[in-house]
This record gives structure tokens, C-alpha cells and sequence, in this order.
């Protein structure tokens, strides 16, 4: 056994024997400080994942999460899963010279904000397309207003950046608004409107450029017959994908698919 092996080992003793107070005391006269753990949408980390709190994404997310109404004050509710969504729209982007990105679902913009600041893509000649009808509804068969999700238009827009070449639709997500669409490198979905993310799944993926991704919200909060709806698509249109910790399903397709 090595001296780190040894060390570690050792070090598992002793928390397991001592008494918690004195655990505590010992590691205070060391210099040890114990890391605040945190809990990411009912997510808890064993340890403290600095990527998330400090450097580039963090200053990003904090600085427009906190506008987000949606979460009262938690910004730890959207840390992980828009993080997620910026590492795979950044591996995207890497694999892609070409096409654009596309998010549907915007209400305070937290995750397309973070993301196109994160990006850099005001640096870049790629389209944003933002899917959003800003009226509050649930779904687009259920008009019924949601008081948590943002109705003003003019409210994201005022937080946009312009430089970025942004194609604001103002609109459900529907096979329509998706037919003029060009090329896509990367695409967010979380509208929360089941029947319209899986009936626009083939035509999306058809538009992604090989090597793209797409990153869909809701798949860990549906139930499992819903879930195998969508894997089952996706098994027939020759997409990969995994899910991922956050609940979020990662579609990736694929650089050598044969159509």
C-alpha cells in the first residue's frame, strides 16, 4: 500500500472513531476546513464542485439567475443543469464550424442568457433561435396561465444582448415554426409540453448538424411509459443518447450516421 492509500485509509479510521466534536477540533488545528456541501434541484454533491462556484460560468450565473423570479432567490435550483447545458452547447459549438443554436422554452431567459454569454457568441456568425410564446401557458393545448414563468417580452429582450444575430419566435414549439429553420449545432428544449418536444424530436434532430447535441429537460421527470416514447424515436431516427444526473437527457448525433 502506498502512503497516499495509507493516508486515506487511515484518515477514514479515525472520522469513524472519534467523536464528532473532536473530528471537528482536530481538523480546525490542522487548518481543515470542511466544505459546505450543496444541493443542485434536489441533487446533493458529496463534495464541492468549484467549477460550478467559481471562475467564468459562475460570474455568469450569478449574475442573471438572480433575475430569475422563477426560482426565489435559489440559484443553486438552476446551477447544475444550466451548466450542463452550456458544457454540451461548448462541445457542440467545438465540434461544429456551422449552424445554429436553438432554445425553446425561455420564460426569464436564465439558461439562453448564461449560455450565450458563456459562448461568446455576440464573437460568433451562428443564429440563436429563441421558441417562447412569453403568454404564461402551460402547453400549447393548455392555455391556463402559470404565474412562475415570465409573460413579458419586452423583459428579455431588454436583457439580450443585440449584438448577437438572435431570430426571436414568438410562438409554441410546433413542426411549423421549425420547418425554415436552417442548420443546427446545438438545441435546449424545456418547454415543459411533452406532446410537442416528442412530436418535433425527427424534425430537429434531421436539422442537427452531425456532431451536434440536444439537451431535453423534461425526460427525467416524465414517467417511465413516456420515457420509452421518446427513446423509441430515438432508437428509429439513429440518435445516441444517455441521462444525465440533472434528469436531463443527452442526445448526440452522430458524425458517421447512415441515413
Amino acid at each position: 500500500m502506498n502512503p497516499l492509500n495509507i493516508k486515506i485509509w487511515f484518515t477514514k479510521i479515525l472520522k469513524q472513531v472519534l467523536p464528532p466534536i473532536l473530528w471537528k477540533l482536530i481538523r480546525k488545528i490542522l487548518g481543515r476546513k470542511d466544505q459546505e456541501l450543496h444541493s443542485y434541484q434536489g441533487i446533493q454533491a458529496p463534495f464541492f464542485m468549484t467549477r460550478l462556484h467559481e471562475g467564468k460560468f459562475a460570474d455568469i450565473h450569478e449574475k442573471w439567475a438572480v433575475l430569475d423570479k422563477h426560482i426565489n432567490g435559489d440559484l443553486n435550483h438552476t446551477r447544475l443543469r444550466v451548466y450542463t447545458v452550456c458544457s454540451f452547447a461548448k462541445l457542440a459549438l467545438d465540434n461544429n464550424i456551422n449552424g445554429g443554436i436553438l432554445s425553446a422554452g425561455v420564460s426569464f431567459g436564465t439558461a439562453a442568457l448564461i449560455s450565450a454569454e458563456y459562448l461568446n457568441l455576440e464573437n460568433q456568425s451562428r443564429d440563436y433561435y429563441l421558441i417562447d410564446p412569453f403568454d404564461g401557458s402551460n402547453t400549447a393545448s393548455d392555455k391556463s396561465n402559470l404565474r412562475m414563468y415570465n409573460t413579458s417580452f419586452d423583459l428579455i429582450q431588454s436583457r439580450w444582448n443585440n449584438v448577437i444575430s438572435t431570430k426571436w419566435i414568438r410562438e409554441f414549439l410546433s413542426p411549423a415554426v421549425l420547418r425554415d429553420l436552417e442548420t443546427l449545432a446545438f438545441v435546449h428544449l424545456n418547454t415543459g409540453d411533452y406532446d410537442s418536444e416528442l412530436e418535433c424530436l425527427p424534425i430537429i434532430f434531421e436539422k442537427l448538424a452531425p456532431g451536434a447535441f440536444m439537451v431535453l429537460d423534461l425526460y427525467g421527470w416524465q414517467t417511465n411509459e413516456k420515457q420509452k416514447e421518446i427513446d423509441y424515436i430515438l432508437n428509429q431516427i439513429g440518435a445516441s443518447s444517455f441521462l444525465y444526473i440533472t434528469r436531463q437527457l443527452i442526445i448526440y448525433k452522430p458524425v458517421n450516421l447512415l441515413k
